[in-house]
């Protein structure tokens, strides 16, 4: 009894927070069908575009497939904004996210609130609501395409 209290108390300690330690402070957001020239800015800051985890599907035998797809990964902020740079044409798309409730939930209990209030002050608990942005769209200043259809493009079934 005494090792499982003690295994209990050092778990909350040194696992304290899941979304920080799974996925970070920064979050993946895809560009589905963006130019081979586009250039992506945060304010003055120039990010890198390369491959970023944009989905995944099981295969139904066990195996799962990971779909990689160029994006950039920036940190959600109350105010981000992602300017699109291309060609000689300027968009810009706002960054607005959703806190994972259901994850934050989940390690209240496990961790007796310490992860929880980690992920919170470290933002590691924001999603994008839109993690696909459709570029054209953003661009010809249309109405961008859903996030199912975007994902369906990112995995090749369009």
């Amino acid at each position: 009894m005494k090792k499982l209290l003690l295994f209990a108390i050092v778990s909350i300690f040194l696992l304290p927070s899941c979304a920080t330690i799974m996925s970070g402070t920064k979050k993946n957001v895809i560009l589905v069908e963006l130019p081979k020239d586009l250039e992506v800015k945060k304010g003055s800051e120039v990010l890198e575009i390369k491959d970023r985890r944009a989905a995944s599907a099981n295969n139904g035998n066990g195996h799962s497939t990971l779909y990689m797809y160029p994006g950039v990964r920036v940190k959600l902020t109350n105010d981000l904004s992602l300017k699109l740079i291309s060609g000689g044409q300027t968009a810009s798309v706002p960054v607005m996210y959703n806190y994972m409730i259901g994850g934050l939930i989940f390690e209240t209990f496990y961790t007796l609130g310490v992860g929880t209030i980690i992920d919170l002050v470290t933002g590691a608990a924001k999603k994008p609501k839109l993690r696909y942005i459709d570029v054209p769209a953003a661009f010809n200043k249309t109405k961008p395409r859903s996030q199912k259809e975007l994902k369906r493009v990112v995995m090749g079934m369009n």
